[in-house]
């Protein structure tokens, strides 16, 4: 994994700034985007990158090429972080059976 993005990786997940949701990269409840770790990866792409927009109000993002994205990051997001299929899956699982975003950080740090 590239370590200049695990490390901001690591500091949004534990810096309150992203309410943890499941079974999406991002969906509004109560009024409150709630994001899927993953979802926070994207949104740390996105801050350095203009390929991948999220339409305003919309719970899914889309690519240059207008595909939309809701359940898995874009492969241009995975290919910037430097993980693969596998550490994807493992990590959507991970927060949708309800690991915090402090447990989550933990692993990326000892393990990717």
């Amino acid at each position: 994994m590239n370590q200049d993005v695990k490390q901001r990786w690591q500091d949004a997940l534990t810096d309150d700034s992203f309410e943890q949701g499941t079974g999406w990269l991002v969906a509004k409840r109560d009024g409150q985007d709630r994001y899927c770790c993953l979802g926070v990866l994207t949104e740390l792409y996105m801050r350095e990158h203009d390929d991948v927009a999220r339409p305003e109000g919309r719970d899914h993002y889309r690519v240059s090429n207008g595909v939309g994205y809701d359940a898995m990051p874009p492969e241009q997001v995975c290919s910037w972080a430097g993980l693969d299929d596998e550490e994807i899956g493992f990590l959507a699982e991970m927060n949708d059976i309800g690991a915090s975003f402090g447990v989550i950080s933990m692993y990326i740090g000892k393990h990717l």
